[in-house]
């Protein structure tokens, strides 16, 4: 359809989005219920040392536990640790899966800097997708710079068709219509997806005092540009000037880096075959409770320069393939 529009979902199923294809497999073979607005709070454990079930609240607050032979953690790098983290016992005093001490630890965000520019032709930004060309010519480490890794640069028009335009612009009335008229199809956007390096000191913590409306610790985030990661940022803003410019803009601004802005979260239960350093092994299976396994990007050891989604739900595949054997095998 090239419509660029689809941010949330589809009215013509067109986007490979999880509710267009797995959801309705699943549902399809009578053995999955959906139970939405639900929060889980703790994953129980037995005396086997094996996850026994979870205790979740409702929409209205009340409490309900499930058991199950298998348990797997999808809440991606923030809301994963979170649950882990909550899920204190006797035997895991720090949280669950976490004898290593790195639930939380590693946490990591892609480097997000956009710049948008307007331009004297007709562009219709809203047809095609949101994400389209991308240019990868500083993606790997380059002994010339200052720092490791790089970037990847993408044409990127979320915010450009109508409705969003209106909203982000300021003023009102004939000045605001005057700017639409200007804006409106001729203005296009860059944004950046730069590899920021683990660091331990990037976390997911439980905050100690804030709660949520349901009475549980919210997770509190620290998430600093380290110095290798201020240094690919101080060298994105001219590369993304310099391609604007040789594109013929006649107006360029920049939006800023911001912790958090690119949406895509890695880290936190990181992946290996040593328990003492990481939280999952090679199939997402938690090395301290045999039946817990992690389906999301907080078991990303590194971030790439790359949208992390189809990696996401390749490993994810991966690991159901991995507990169908297990099952089989009467593991678990």
């Amino acid at each position: 359809m090239r419509a660029g529009v689809c941010g949330l979902g589809c009215k013509v199923k067109a986007k490979s989005s999880i509710d267009v294809t797995y959801i309705p497999k699943a549902e399809a073979t009578g053995r999955v219920e959906i139970r939405t607005h639900c929060q889980a709070r703790e994953i129980t454990v037995g005396d086997d040392r094996k996850a026994r079930s979870v205790v979740y609240l409702d929409a209205a607050g009340q409490e309900h536990e499930i058991t199950a032979r298998a348990f797997v953690v999808a809440g991606n790098a923030v809301e994963t640790p979170r649950l882990l983290l909550m899920s204190t016992s006797a035997r895991f005093p720090d949280g669950l899966a976490n004898s290593s001490g790195l639930v939380g630890k590693y946490f990591m965000d892609h480097l997000n800097l956009g710049m948008s520019a307007v331009f004297s032709d007709w562009l219709e930004p809203w047809k095609g997708p949101m994400a389209g060309g991308m240019l990868q010519d500083f993606y790997a480490t380059n002994k010339r710079n200052s720092f490791a890794r790089g970037w990847m640069t993408e044409v990127n028009n979320g915010y450009q068709w109508p409705q969003a335009v209106a909203v982000g612009e300021r003023g009102w009335g004939v000045e605001h219509k005057r700017q639409m008229k200007r804006l409106v199809g001729h203005r296009m956007g860059l944004v950046t997806v730069g590899e920021q390096l683990p660091d331990i000191r990037n976390r997911v913590m439980l905050d100690p005092e804030q709660k949520d409306h349901l009475g549980l610790p919210v997770p509190r985030i620290i998430n600093e540009p380290r110095d290798n990661d201020q240094a690919m940022l101080k060298a994105i803003k001219p590369h993304l000037h310099e391609v604007l410019s040789a594109s013929g803009a006649t107006e360029i601004a920049l939006t800023e880096y911001g912790p958090g802005r690119s949406l895509h979260y890695m880290g936190s239960c990181r992946m290996g075959k040593d328990p003492r350093s990481s939280v999952v092994d090679p199939s997402c299976r938690t090395h301290d409770v045999p039946n817990l396994f992690i389906g999301d990007g907080s078991v990303f050891v590194t971030g790439a320069a790359v949208n992390p989604t189809l990696t996401i739900a390749a490993l994810a595949t991966r690991t159901s393939e991995h507990m169908a054997v297990a099952f089989k095998r009467g593991e678990l």
